[in-house]
């Protein structure tokens, strides 16, 4: 009869392998494994979702930005008209000028200057987005730009403003000199006079304006996004062949797998 000589390998020493074996096959393992697998492959299709949203804003703004000019005037425009090139006739008020918080430029801490624009021969403002400009020294000495007086025509780009990320509780005053948040339907429920619901992005070939880098999606957006989804799927193909090498290691090491002797 057949029977299993394990030498001089002792009892304890089988039963840690056997249960070091049994302990990367129970169930929680494999649901742990599982979950890992599941997250990471969440964040790869995400990110490549992400890609995509980009792609197609990329796709839009490229679209929209080679249409001819709307003409902004009293009436209120209607949605679905961001990122169209825009003109405005009539002129800044010195009035409700104020600054937007937390915007960079080039590694610098600075603002965008919103200044408000009555269209010519109505009370329809228009919010212009003049530009960046630095920070200088602390936020308890706020800059005060110079408004540009007299009639003008402006040019442009429409957009409606992301809202940002911010600690306050509720909006600032009417006439707040800083803002953390450009909502333009506060702006709107506080302001005397029509607002139009977009914000008007002053072209860089405009006079009156400072730094006028606007925010674009790229190209190199969407590829970085691609890059992080590969990332993801291959931590998640590196995890599940660590596990299977593990597996496959404690099998060849199960004294119970190894040849009988006489």
């Amino acid at each position: 009869m057949w029977q299993r000589s394990y030498g001089n390998r002792q009892p304890t020493a089988i039963g840690l392998l056997m249960s070091r074996q049994r302990s990367l096959l129970r169930p929680l393992p494999v649901i742990v494994l599982l979950a890992a697998l599941g997250l990471l492959f969440a964040l790869g299709f995400w990110q490549l979702q992400r890609g995509a949203q980009k792609q197609a804003l990329l796709e839009l703004v490229t679209l929209r930005s080679t249409q001819p000019a709307l003409q902004v005037g009293r009436a209120v425009l209607g949605s679905g008209l961001e990122y169209f090139p825009a003109v405005a006739r009539g002129e800044y008020e010195t009035t409700g000028q104020f600054l937007l918080d937390n915007k960079s430029h080039a590694g610098r801490p600075g603002f965008y200057v919103l200044t408000p624009f009555r269209i010519s021969g109505s009370d329809t403002r228009l919010l212009v987005n003049r530009g960046w400009i630095p920070l200088q020294g602390s936020r308890s000495q706020l800059p005060q730009p110079q408004v540009p007086a007299g009639s003008r025509q402006l040019a442009g780009q429409l957009y409606v403003p992301q809202q940002a990320f911010t600690l306050e509780r509720k909006p600032p005053p009417p006439g707040a000199a800083l803002r953390q948040n450009l909502d333009l339907a506060v702006l709107n429920a506080q302001a005397p006079h029509p607002l139009q619901p977009y914000v008007l992005r002053l072209s860089a070939k405009e006079p009156g304006g400072f730094v006028r880098q606007w925010p674009f999606p790229g190209r190199q957006a969407v590829n970085r996004h691609r890059g992080y989804a590969l990332q993801w799927f291959a931590l998640a193909l590196v995890l599940a062949g660590v596990f299977l090498a593990m597996v496959r290691r404690d099998r060849k090491s199960d004294p119970e797998r190894e040849p009988p002797h006489d």
